[in-house]
């Protein structure tokens, strides 16, 4: 009975022999299907910092654009101030041009009858036209200048 009784243990230890091996087994299956999903974990992380170091530079270059575009805004601004101040100022030469062009047209009719007297004014006239047109196309074009000169250092 001793005998049977150890073949009987012997038979007990070689089954969980067999188990503890079979355990062993999966152990290493599932150490392995873990270190595979490691891995993948670990290529995951990487991707996901790229990605975190291109979006600060995506955030970057937002603001930048929100920048440049709040400089635009600006200048769109201070475009239409100069304009409504270019334009008033033209308004306020025109008023002043067609008085002496009208005051012109009135010493020419009256020419033949006050010759030597209109010939003097028309002479003053003339010149003082001459003189204003020069003077408007100057200012125009100083005009030109100083707004493309101010919208460049607005722009800068």
């Amino acid at each position: 009975m001793r005998v049977e009784d150890e073949a009987r243990a012997v038979d007990g230890m070689r089954m969980e022999l067999v188990q503890v091996r079979s355990g062993v087994s999966k152990l290493g299956q599932l150490r392995d299907e873990l270190l595979e999903r490691l891995k993948e974990l670990k290529d995951e992380l990487e991707r996901v910092r790229g990605e975190m170091g291109r979006s600060e530079e995506i955030k970057e270059e937002i603001e930048m654009m929100r920048k440049e575009l709040e400089r635009g805004r600006l200048a769109v601004e201070y475009e239409k101030k100069v304009h409504a101040d270019n334009l008033e100022q033209s308004k306020a030469m025109e008023k002043t041009c067609f008085p002496w062009l009208e005051r012109l047209k009135i010493c020419v009719l009256n020419l033949p009858t006050q010759k030597k007297e209109h010939e003097q004014q028309l002479q003053l006239l003339q010149t003082q036209v001459r003189d204003m047109l020069k003077l408007m196309e100057i200012v125009r074009w100083h005009m030109g200048e100083i707004h493309i000169l101010m919208l460049l250092v607005y722009i800068r």
